[in-house]
């Protein structure tokens, strides 16, 4: 629900994630490997953006939708990741 929020800005690397989140979503979760790369540069333009700007002095909202969008980043992360293998439970009787 809060995607949408974060796409009103045109902002480029809002739009990568935005693609990745739509790739995963119509992949039900499986991104393939240029969507990993894809991904992966958006996060560190993210993360840049943070980190070696003031961009909470200059701009907290900025901040802020920065931060959300890697939020949104880890959860596409998070859903592409392969399942842990589980042993399978024993039937009951």
């Amino acid at each position: 629900m809060r995607l949408p929020a974060l796409l009103a800005h045109p902002d480029p690397v809002a739009a990568q994630i935005a693609s990745c989140a739509g790739a995963c979503v119509a992949a039900g979760g499986t991104l393939t490997p240029a969507e990993r790369e894809w991904l992966a540069v958006a996060v560190a333009a993210l993360r840049h953006r943070i980190h070696d700007g003031d961009l909470w002095r200059a701009d907290r909202v900025a901040c802020f939708r920065t931060r959300d969008l890697l939020i949104v980043a880890r959860h596409i992360r998070d859903a592409d990741r392969e399942p842990d293998a589980q042993p399978a439970v024993p039937a009951t009787q």
